[in-house]
């Protein structure tokens, strides 16, 4: 039985709907968020919400529903639970990259008072898995990463918290979790592309107005809300003086109350798949990446106190940081670059292979 982790119902088949097409009946979605612990759209999967959990319980659970192999796509708290409790039962773990990632996140102070609650139940995680494995510098180490931006080579040595297989998009990935999450794969690295590429290429770009690409900067703590309503208030400003039509790709962790904001300004909202513009805004989204991809060109609007990561500066048609910028990019065609869409299969990976991700959790189910 496979057990595929993430914080959200949605993650886990937005991201790995192919491989779950192929193993209906045979997997298990292990979610933690308890507002984004959702009904599957598979009926014959079965949903654990495991908010709260210790190790002990996930290993319990494990042995319960037969678990042979467990995905995760992250490097957070919350994942490093079941890669314990994994590797305390010898289960394999294999780690997909479904994400653009940051070395180190900076989050402002307002984050961890609005997100009390997922601090707390991080904090337990920490004390779980310290009290677990009997190691203090792994929760301590774990902690000073995730807040201050320290090194995770210290505890992330431990064996303990190694994974068997990392799928990544592309080769420029593999030296930066090397470098940056300290990852080594006992049985490897494979090269799977991009899942998003598999439902967005063969659309046909709309001329009709842009695509915002919506992105919980503001309720991650990496941009404050002045900051972020004053670019809202630009682009509106912009938006009526061209008649321009503003079409945003929602984030599903995105504030209700923004939402309706943006709503107000007459900005229509697509909560599925984004609108398929030929111009796209934003400023930091995985989606941006597929823009040149498809055929796309993209308008990156650096905010203040906002770095943009090198990946997505790369594959961007041009980079504003003022609304003076912003309206001249929008008052004429931007011309698609061909050198673009090679930047943006580099960083962000090209046509997603089916075949390699299934040849390795295949291998666990039917052994």
């Amino acid at each position: 039985m496979l057990a595929i982790f993430d914080m959200s119902t949605i993650n886990v088949e937005r991201y790995n709907s192919e491989l779950l097409k192929r193993c209906i009946g045979k997997y298990i979605a292990y979610v933690d968020d308890p507002d984004c612990c959702d009904d599957l759209s598979c009926p014959d999967a079965t949903l654990i919400c495991t908010t709260g959990w210790s190790i002990k319980r996930i290993m319990i659970s494990f042995e319960e529903q037969s678990v042979s192999v467990v995905m995760i796509s992250g490097q957070r708290p919350a994942d490093f639970r079941l890669v314990i409790a994994a590797n305390m039962l010898s289960i394999p773990i294999v780690y997909k990259m479904h994400g653009l990632y940051v070395a180190k996140v900076k989050r402002n102070v307002a984050f961890y008072f609005l997100s009390a609650k997922k601090v707390i139940r991080t904090l337990g995680y920490l004390i779980n898995i310290g009290c677990f494995t009997k190691k203090v510098r792994i929760p301590i180490g774990i902690l000073l990463s995730f807040v201050f931006g320290a090194s995770r080579k210290p505890w992330m040595i431990a064996e303990i918290l190694q994974v068997d297989h990392c799928l990544i998009w592309s080769e420029y990935w593999r030296p930066w979790h090397e470098r940056y999450w300290c990852m080594k794969p006992r049985k490897g690295w494979a090269i799977i592309g991009n899942p998003d590429t598999a439902k967005s290429t063969k659309a046909e770009l709309n001329a009709d107005g842009v695509c915002y690409v919506y992105q919980t900067l503001v309720e991650d703590g990496r941009v404050s809300k002045q900051v972020m309503e004053s670019f809202y208030d630009g682009l509106a400003i912009i938006a009526c003086n061209k008649k321009l039509l503003v079409h945003v790709k929602w984030h599903v962790r995105g504030d209700v109350m923004a939402r309706k904001d943006l709503e107000s300004r007459g900005f229509i909202i697509h909560d599925e798949r984004p609108f398929l513009a030929k111009v796209y805004i934003g400023h930091f989204s995985s989606l941006l990446g597929l823009v040149p991809i498809v055929g796309g060109s993209l308008v990156i609007f650096e905010l203040e106190g906002h770095v943009t990561p090198k990946p997505i500066r790369q594959c961007a048609t041009i980079i504003v940081n003022d609304m003076a910028d912003l309206e001249k990019a929008l008052s004429f065609p931007c011309v698609f670059d061909e050198n673009k869409r090679e930047q943006a299969e580099y960083y962000f990976g090209s046509y997603y292979s089916a075949i390699i991700e299934d040849s390795i959790v295949s291998q666990y189910l039917y052994s």
